[in-house]
């Protein structure tokens, strides 16, 4: 007995956890690998300035072309990785069942003491090997479909280049109008400047990043009621970019064409201009985005700082305009001697 065991359960396990197992961990460090090969030949084209002469020229269209083969190499990675995951998910399924299937029958004729009761389970195990066959059959047939569709990706993946933008545009229920997508954000040292490949998003009143792959909460990079937006200058040393200006700290991001570019700063000057017209103030800020945890004390600081300097404002026209009304010969009118006045002249 303890031998059928091993060889109809324990042994496939063992088989499953060694060599598929290592495999699918083979084929996920590829994807990965590709991954990081796309995002490199990516970050070196937007490098690329275009020159005056042919050779520079000749450099940013074959920096275009390594893009388009590295995006091509990763999707092809994706469908590889998807379908061999698929295959291990559903396919080890259908194998283990029948070899517990087999081990069943196995163990049926082993124990002739257990016969009856084996002999009432036969009913569930015979309709356990029709159910197997036909969902051997539906994965057929769906594998078939899955190359079908794998084919046609293929034929899209031909067409891909650098140009085609990947962000998405949201309109949400209320008309606003939201974005997300990668951007490249210019890292704040003062030796070497690194550019980081960052996931970005309108969400409120705030402009939110984040890093693949991390489960941690999106970071708050911006109040945008507290913000403008600009585009940087062509001649600087990349192209496409655009920076986002605020009291606490200014980012400079880099889209990855031109279009991009200028779809990111209509969204956000839209963002900007409904948090300026929205009722929010600093007293709804702990009700927060979804991020709280991650909500900067900094842009709280800027929002309570700018209502104090308004109420400063205020005070002081106040206080200006009495001490006016006090001078010597400001009790009435200067024309008709009305006691009550609402205009003010002045000499030059």
């Amino acid at each position: 007995m303890l031998q059928q065991v091993n060889e109809g359960l324990v042994n496939p396990l063992d088989a499953v956890v060694r060599s598929d197992i290592q495999s699918l961990k083979d084929t996920k460090k590829n994807f990965e690998r590709h991954s990081d090969q796309s995002d490199g030949a990516l970050d070196r084209y937007l490098w690329k300035k275009p020159g005056k002469d042919m050779k520079e020229e000749m450099s940013i269209v074959e920096s275009a072309q390594e893009v388009a083969t590295s995006r091509r190499e990763f999707h092809l990675q994706s469908l590889n990785y998807a379908q061999v995951l698929n295959d291990f998910h559903f396919g080890k399924r259908f194998e283990m069942l029948e070899h517990v299937l087999t081990l069943m029958y196995a163990q049926s004729w082993f124990f002739r003491q257990g016969h009856e009761l084996y002999k009432d389970m036969e009913p569930v195990m015979r309709e356990l090997s029709s159910q197997l066959e036909v969902l051997q059959k539906a994965r057929i047939e769906d594998r078939a479909q899955d190359q079908t569709t794998a084919t046609e990706e293929k034929r899209k993946l031909d067409r891909v280049h650098p140009d085609q933008t990947r962000c998405e545009e949201i309109v949400l229920a209320n008309g606003q109008r939201t974005k997300v997508g990668y951007l490249f954000k210019k890292g704040s040292g003062k030796v070497r400047q690194v550019w980081n490949r960052r996931w970005f998003s309108i969400k409120g009143d705030y402009l939110l990043y984040s890093t693949r792959g991390e489960t941690e909460p999106p970071t708050v990079a911006a109040n945008l009621r507290l913000c403008t937006v600009r585009t940087c200058d062509p001649n600087a040393e990349r192209r496409f970019c655009f920076e986002v200006i605020s009291p606490v700290k200014s980012y400079v991001l880099q889209a990855e064409n031109e279009h991009d570019m200028a779809a990111w700063i209509e969204v956000l000057q839209a963002a900007i201009s409904n948090a300026l017209n929205s009722e929010h103030s600093a007293d709804h800020l702990s009700k927060g985005v979804g991020v709280k945890e991650k909500l900067d004390e900094d842009f709280i600081e800027a929002d309570l700082m700018v209502a104090e300097a308004r109420k400063a404002a205020n005070a002081e026209k106040l206080e200006l305009i009495n001490k006016i009304k006090q001078l010597p010969g400001n009790q009435a009118c200067c024309d008709c001697g009305a006691p009550s006045m609402s205009l003010l002249t002045s000499n030059y």
